[in-house]
């Protein structure tokens, strides 16, 4: 993950839930595996975020410089967060962050049910 700039206030940054009313396909996702079709999975970089909760905290974001994230390369949930049909994993920031973008990636598994 990576800052573009100072934050407006320092942070929480975390993965939350929340319906997926409000999304749409604004990003093609990738299926990573070799020779399986494209994911069922809308990506947003948009979206109406309609009331979140907050189900893992992944990081801290300072005021003082743009280094001033602090989270791991990588977080591994190890299968802890489970989306039933119609809901969605957003990023969430426990204050508005101003103008900061943050650039990061999700890997995730798609189970038939």
């Amino acid at each position: 993950m990576a800052l573009d700039q100072a934050a407006a206030g320092d942070a929480v940054l975390a993965l939350a839930t929340t319906t997926d009313s409000g999304f749409a396909a604004a990003i093609v996702a990738r299926c990573t595996r070799n020779a399986y079709a494209t994911s069922i999975a809308y990506v947003d970089d948009g979206a109406t975020i309609v009331a979140p909760i907050i189900v893992k905290v992944i990081g801290s974001i300072g005021t003082n410089a743009t280094t001033a994230l602090t989270a791991r390369g990588l977080i591994d949930l190890g299968g802890s967060i489970i989306l039933a049909p119609g809901r969605s994993i957003v990023t969430d920031t426990t204050l508005a962050t101003g103008a900061t973008s943050i650039q990061f990636s999700y890997m995730w598994e798609e189970i038939e049910a």
